[in-house]
């Protein structure tokens, strides 16, 4: 069973109660709406050509929306790649490179950092969550409803084909 699978296994069981909340906003997301924004999510990467194997680039803080694209990625078989967004757009794009990411997301403030690293490492598009200049907004990708094909991954992948370490480096300073 695929993370994705374990994660939605029950959400129809679960149907109204929560399974995400954006503790600054107390936006809640429920069981129900995660399993079809994760569905919608999937047919609109596989509409624009997402396909198993491929790298998505999540450049971003913790959102509810990133773990919906986390998982749509997932159920399409595709690999996650996680960024840092503090990471500089050179390091950024050292780990587009490495993972050879076809699609990256990031939100509006980190934009101009992404586009920097997506130029310099040949990935074809940006997606933000939200609205910035330089990136397709997420839900022009992700807003429409459509059945995405049956899930291609019996296992999570996670920044699987990248070469640098998948920890930050942390210094202390005195």
């Amino acid at each position: 069973m695929s993370l994705s699978d374990f994660v939605l296994a029950r959400a129809a069981e679960f149907g109204d109660k929560p399974a995400l909340i954006d503790a600054p906003s107390g936006r809640t997301i429920t069981y129900a709406q995660l399993r079809e924004s994760v569905r919608v999510v999937a047919a609109g990467l596989d509409e624009r050509g997402f396909r198993k194997g491929e790298v998505f680039a999540h450049y971003a803080p913790n959102l509810p929306e990133y773990a919906v694209a986390f998982h749509a990625v997932a159920t399409l078989g595709g690999i996650n790649t996680t960024a840092n967004p503090l990471l500089t757009s050179e390091e950024l794009a050292r780990q587009l490179s490495d993972c050879e990411a076809r699609l990256l997301v990031t939100v509006p403030e980190r934009v101009a950092a992404a586009k920097v690293a997506a130029d310099a490492s040949g990935v074809e598009e940006i997606f933000v969550y939200g609205e910035a200049a330089g990136a397709t907004p997420s839900r022009r990708c992700f807003g429409r409803v459509a059945s995405p094909p049956r899930s291609r991954s019996n296992r999570p992948r996670i920044s699987s084909r990248c070469r640098i370490p998948a920890t930050p480096r942390v210094s202390q300073r005195a």
